[in-house]
């Protein structure tokens, strides 16, 4: 729990900033962005560009989602319609 802590490290401004960084939507604080980098023991930006590139290979239908969930749950009479 005290690693947790080290997120105080950061202020809400800077945590946006870092997440529009990481997200390619800005570049140009690169202090910012190499100080987390030389801090960062987690590889978060590694994580972060493979759950970028997760959700971009495939859109998530939630219509279709819900109806097979619902399906599911109504066959194992684990609902009632």
């Amino acid at each position: 729990m005290k690693e947790m802590n080290k997120t105080g490290k950061y202020s809400d401004k800077e945590w946006e900033e870092l997440s529009s960084l990481l997200s390619e939507e800005q570049n140009d604080n690169n202090y910012l962005l190499n100080r987390f980098m030389a801090e960062d023991r987690y590889n978060t930006i590694k994580y972060w560009k493979e759950l970028k590139e997760m959700n971009s290979d495939k859109e998530i239908n939630v219509d279709k989602a819900w109806n097979k969930l619902h399906s599911r749950l109504s066959e194992n009479g684990l609902i009632k319609e």
